[in-house]
């Protein structure tokens, strides 16, 4: 299945307001997190609206806000360009990192700004077997509503707080679209040309 990020802009509110909390104490479920900063976003969207449609740029500084504590960026970094990481120059990698990061802020600052009123409903967490890593996963409603699109997120715990590595919409992997996508740029054109245009774009 063909991930059209265009299509899902509308549907991932619920995906930013779990990047609420800098620090998720691991003794807390990341399922119970997810709740409570669900709301805590979605209230702050709402008291600040007036100021978003007046200066759109203000989304972008709340999701930089939002979701920079809670992703674990490095990480994904080294998953999307795989094996092109290990030959890349520090430099290379350094740019690339803040090139990707800067990527998934834009889009999440679309997201926000087409969204409008969603419900969200929260199934079982899916922990591993050593309680290292979670799947929490959630369902999207119009309210009043048919489920519009699954959405699941990925953590792992990282001493004592818990990261968010990669999210799958409506089953298909974030980082996973990106890898393919990027890869074949690397391959037409190199990491450097791959690296310039994230960056063009910024």
């Amino acid at each position: 299945m063909k991930l059209n990020m265009k299509n899902i802009y509308p549907l991932l509110l619920v995906l930013m307001s779990f990047f609420l909390s800098a620090t998720v104490q691991a003794e807390s479920s990341a399922l119970d997190v997810v709740k409570n900063t669900s709301s805590q976003v979605i209230e702050r969207l709402k008291d600040d609206s007036q100021g978003i449609k007046s200066d759109p740029k203000r989304i972008n500084q709340l999701v930089d806000e939002l979701i920079t504590p809670s992703f674990d960026f490095p990480k994904m970094s080294r998953w999307v360009l795989g094996k092109n990481w290990r030959k890349a120059s520090d430099d290379q990698k350094v740019r690339f990192s803040n090139a990707f990061q800067s990527l998934l802020i834009r889009t999440y600052s679309r997201a926000l700004a087409q969204s409008d009123n969603v419900d969200i409903k929260y199934l079982p967490e899916h922990p591993s077997k050593d309680g290292k890593k979670t799947t929490i996963k959630t369902e999207v409603y119009r309210p009043g509503g048919a489920p519009l699109i699954p959405i699941s997120y990925r953590l792992y715990k990282a001493g004592d707080t818990w990261k968010v590595y990669d999210v799958s919409i409506d089953g298909v992997s974030l980082v996973s679209t990106y890898r393919g996508s990027f890869n074949d740029k690397i391959k037409k054109k190199g990491l450097d040309a791959l690296i310039s245009s994230l960056e063009s774009r910024s």
